[in-house]
């Protein structure tokens, strides 16, 4: 596997160019009232990973600044007692691992929802629901993505999927939708996109503030869910990586694939590999990632320091693995070479590739086209 992970792609640089779904169609409902209350701990946690941001800049040696040592240390004091998800204690930790391992827990404690935001969550699933059975009484509204898997940050959306309704032209059921909830004064920002491979309707639900994203009869969004629940149950550490991997390219504006980034569903994939394949379950003496044809059959724990854990993701999609080479986390996870399957891009070399694993013939990183820009990142 190391051999292959480590395979030069002979072709040559492809361009980075955007595949736009064209043809979005807007439909605005009323704009004022919307609560944003639900917003608040969304937007005080970007202001402290902002000023996280900020310190990084001031305490970087070779980079021209002018704070001076003891603003730097001051500005150090000041962000630290304001991080929830930091203590002094954690800072006292010799072991720079460590250190790290038990900021990740904290981190993740902190993003953790409490038992009201689910319940306004759900509560705000619920008003929807009911719209759609109204319109549709065979229907039924099912919740996928980061909501379904509890591997939501503050900000994300409600991604949910109609099934069963019987509805024979889609985007017209859409338009439906989209009327009804502007009529009933429960959306706002609605907007129908109609032509895009998947038509779906976007919009803010009005009580609470929170984002949707509702397709039709696309049932695979359900099924992968159930997937990643699976998963973590086996590799609980998982969860932890994945927040604070979503939170890393949230900052850096890489975390949505319609700018070139990398989807949820792709990063849950590329870490439940990681974790599979992780050397600290090879305790026999392959050492790298795994044994040969992939690294399915070690079955050892894993290492349970989660900052050692990060660091050597970041090692293998930044700099370790090859262009040609792709991942999956089927078969107990595994690498694949690219052309073998189809998922080589000779224009575009440098893209990651995702196996699907409710589809293997699926590439979820086929339209992450600033893959660069997310392993320079991860470097």
């Amino acid at each position: 596997v190391e051999d292959v992970i480590h395979v030069a792609s002979s072709s040559d640089d492809g361009e980075e160019h955007e595949e736009h779904e064209e043809g979005e169609e807007g439909e605005e409902g009323e704009g004022d009232g919307v609560d944003e209350r639900t917003n608040q701990d969304a937007s005080g946690l970007s202001a402290l990973l902002a000023d996280y941001e900020r310190l990084n800049d001031a305490m970087d040696i070779g980079k021209p600044t002018t704070t001076s040592t003891p603003q730097r240390a001051n500005l150090k004091n000041t962000i630290y007692d304001r991080i929830p998800w930091s203590t002094h204690a954690c800072l006292s930790l010799r072991s720079p691992s460590l250190r790290l391992h038990e900021e990740i827990r904290m981190f993740n404690d902190c993003l953790r929802p409490t038992d009201e935001e689910h319940t306004a969550r759900r509560d705000a699933v619920q008003r929807i629901r009911d719209v759609v059975t109204g319109l549709w009484p065979d229907g039924r509204l099912e919740v996928f993505g980061s909501f379904a898997t509890g591997l939501y940050l503050p900000s994300s959306d409600i991604d949910a999927v109609i099934l069963g309704s019987k509805c024979a032209d889609i985007r017209q059921g859409l338009r439906v939708l989209a009327k009804s909830l502007s009529k009933k004064r429960l959306a706002v920002e609605v907007q129908t996109i109609l032509k895009a491979r998947v038509p779906i309707i976007k919009f803010v639900e009005k009580a609470s503030g929170y984002n949707f994203d509702i397709s039709f009869d696309v049932a695979n969004g359900p099924e992968a869910a159930d997937i990643v629940l699976r998963l973590i149950d086996v590799m609980p550490a998982m969860s932890h990586l994945v927040m604070v991997l979503k939170v890393f390219l949230q900052q850096r504006e890489l975390s949505e694939v319609y700018t070139g980034g990398i989807g949820s569903y792709a990063l849950l994939v590329m870490v439940a590999n990681f974790m599979q394949t992780h050397r600290s379950r090879f305790r026999g003496g392959h050492g790298g990632y795994g044994g040969q044809g992939g690294g399915g059959g070690g079955g050892g724990e894993h290492d349970t320091n989660l900052g050692e854990l990060l660091m050597d993701f970041f090692r293998l999609h930044g700099r370790t693995i090859a262009n040609g080479v792709g991942v999956s986390c089927s078969m107990g996870g595994s690498f694949f070479q690219k052309k073998r399957l189809g998922f080589f891009q000779p224009e575009r070399p440098d893209l990651y590739a995702v196996q699907d694993p409710n589809d293997d013939t699926n590439d979820l990183a086929k339209n992450s086209y600033n893959a660069s820009k997310v392993r320079i990142a991860f470097d």
